[in-house]
């Protein structure tokens, strides 16, 4: 990194000399300055820390310490091994942590002091990252960057940069830092999001319809529909585009597709991004529809990229390099595990045309102890065609009147298939540990045929045929976000509904929920980084606000912090009563008033 022009490095800090102009955007004193003593006082701090997941206790830290941040960036890894960054707005450093422990170099600017600071104690082992507080307009600095990122920081230009033009004039000014053949990497809202079209308050303004209806004003945060977005690029100078779509939207995504790769011949993207099209939000909302059979019909009119909830572009002034192998036709994520157990699935066309999904581990050089029952497997395999058995489902919710009866017939040959595979045929049906993870959503449905696919997970012992299909259910119920009143007396409790459908299917099962709920927990509660074990019973989300269970676990998450809160209080005050009979002056008092007594 060469020597900046008219900055001190402070504590970890480059400032500026003179004073900077106030930066009044924050999540709080109380959240930040958690989130600084987090950094602080942990040991592991590099992208996908356990130690840091386990900080999380509210959505304003979900939002800064999840490790699905970073997917975001995750296509262009390779690309960036050799790059020279300069990140806009590094917030609390998630994404810089990650461009840290992936690119050469890293500039990050943040103009809020402590926010520089929490992003400084985060990077704090990276020899390679340097943080700058300074504000955008007065930033100065010798070099020029491989890759400036704007990581939701453009649709904030309008507080924070002079003149009519707020984000013409950010990007124009951001130029002069990037050199010769650099890229921008730039990561945005839709305003004409589907998630806004079904009632989603605006990110910025927390009003329905506010981007849709372009209430914007030169004093708000203001984001773009695709061809705005494309043209104030242009604009600027910026007249090499590629877009590519984050789902369900950039903050957290679990998906992430290129443009032209929306319309593929035998890439079924309804397969894809139909079970990851629900968006969860800080506050639940009246949805108006459900975005997943939206999103279906925004697939077959080519409209999915347009309508996407986010956009992420990469940009250039003269030439766009190929940041992504031209045949790879989009990513999926499953980040939110220990280590060890994360994973990639990339979606990769043949020479001959065909397809393959190749899947790699996210950091391939951890290893850890087996697992006590568990196996992972991380093979790839060819794609498969057909439909999956879950998207039925979602028809069935999204009806109004549906019934138990309904869901009996759509899991009808889904259990059949199931049976078929049982290792016996008298006393309790039990599967072989390799169907554990042959849920719905890995079942496809070609011809009225029912095949397995992505058998992720194998138990070292015979399951119950109860326990998967209960399994499986209850994880269709909870990818749910949308459900329409149901026909009455159908149960509207998930424990009572999964027993109920599992009564039909298996009339003989007994116990079913306490065995799901025990097996579960005893499988995979050291596969997540947060608390694995099974909330207690809720309420469907039907014909009101949503999503039921991830409110449900994020407060099941909250009282379980809560408790572990109240644990380290007892132990403190008790530290702090017995310290003298502890001490050694205090031992000692102890033996004599014995001897004495």
């Amino acid at each position: 990194m060469q020597k900046p022009l008219s900055y001190t490095l402070v504590d970890k800090v480059y400032l500026r000399e003179g004073v900077s102009a106030p930066f009044a955007y924050n999540d709080g004193e109380d959240a930040e300055q958690y989130l600084l003593h987090l950094f602080q006082t942990s040991k592991d701090l590099g992208t996908g820390s356990e130690e840091l997941a386990k900080g999380i206790r509210d959505w304003t830290s979900r939002y800064h310490l999840s490790v699905q941040r970073v997917d975001l960036l995750r296509p262009f890894s390779e690309f960036l091994k050799d790059k020279r960054v300069l990140e806009i707005g590094s917030g609390c450093g998630a994404i810089t942590r990650f461009l840290g422990d992936n690119a050469a170099s890293v500039m990050a600017l943040e103009g809020s002091p402590r926010r520089a600071a929490i992003t400084a104690e985060r990077c704090r082992d990276l020899p390679n990252v340097a943080v700058v507080q300074d504000n955008f307009n007065d930033f100065c600095w010798e070099e020029t960057f491989d890759v400036v990122t704007l990581i939701g920081v453009l649709e904030y230009s309008n507080l924070y940069m002079e003149g009519p033009d707020a984000p013409g004039a950010l990007l124009n000014r951001l130029r002069r830092f990037l050199k010769k053949g650099g890229q921008l990497i730039l990561a945005i809202e839709n305003k004409l999001g589907t998630k806004y079209w079904a009632g989603a308050p605006e990110d910025h303004t927390g009003k329905a319809y506010d981007g849709i209806e372009d209430r914007y004003t030169s004093e708000t945060p203001v984001t773009f529909g695709k061809e705005e977005l494309k043209d104030l690029l242009g604009s600027a100078g910026f007249v090499h585009t590629a877009f590519y779509y984050p789902f369900p939207d950039y903050k957290f995504p679990t998906v992430v597709l290129k443009d032209e790769h929306l319309q593929v011949e035998g890439f079924n993207l309804e397969n894809l991004l139909m079970p990851n099209a629900d968006y969860f939000q800080e506050k639940p909302y009246h949805c108006n529809f459900s975005v997943p059979l939206v999103l279906r019909q925004l697939i077959r009119n080519k409209l999915a990229g347009d309508l996407a909830n986010s956009f992420m572009v990469t940009a250039s002034l003269d030439v766009l390099p190929e940041m992504v192998s031209a045949n790879t036709l989009g990513y999926t994520y499953s980040s939110q595990r220990k280590r060890v157990y994360a994973k990639e699935n990339r979606f990769v066309r043949q020479y001959d045309g065909q397809i393959s999904v190749q899947r790699s581990r996210l950091y391939p050089d951890v290893v850890a102890a087996p697992h006590p029952w568990i196996t992972q497997y991380v093979e790839g395999e060819s794609y498969m065609q057909g439909n999956i058995h879950f998207i039925r489902f979602l028809e069935i919710m999204a009806t109004p009147d549906w019934s138990l009866e309904d869901l009996v017939k759509w899991a009808k040959p889904y259990a059949a298939l199931l049976r078929s595979l049982c290792l016996n045929e008298a006393g309790p049906l039990m599967l072989h540990g390799r169907y554990l993870d042959a849920a719905p959503f890995n079942v496809l449905t070609d011809r009225h045929k029912l095949y397995l696919f992505d058998l992720e997970w194998e138990v070292a012992e015979p399951i119950p045929l109860q326990y998967v299909l209960a399994r499986g259910f209850y994880y269709c119920l909870g990818r749910t976000q949308y459900m329409q009143p149901p026909k009455k007396g159908t149960p509207l409790q998930f424990f009572a509904l999964i027993e109920a459908m599992v009564k039909r299917l298996i009339p003989e099962a007994v116990n079913t929920i306490d065995d799901f709920v025990e097996r579960e927990s005893r499988y995979f509660d050291k596969i997540g980084v947060l608390d694995q074990s099974i909330p207690k019973d809720f309420s469907l989300p039907v014909g009101d606000k949503h999503p039921s269970r991830e409110f449900a676990l994020k407060e099941h998450l909250i009282e379980s912090l809560r408790a572990e809160n109240e644990r380290f209080k007892e132990i403190t005050e008790w530290y702090k009563r017995t310290y003298e009979t502890r001490s050694l002056a205090g031992i000692l008092l102890t033996r004599i008033f014995a001897k004495n007594r």
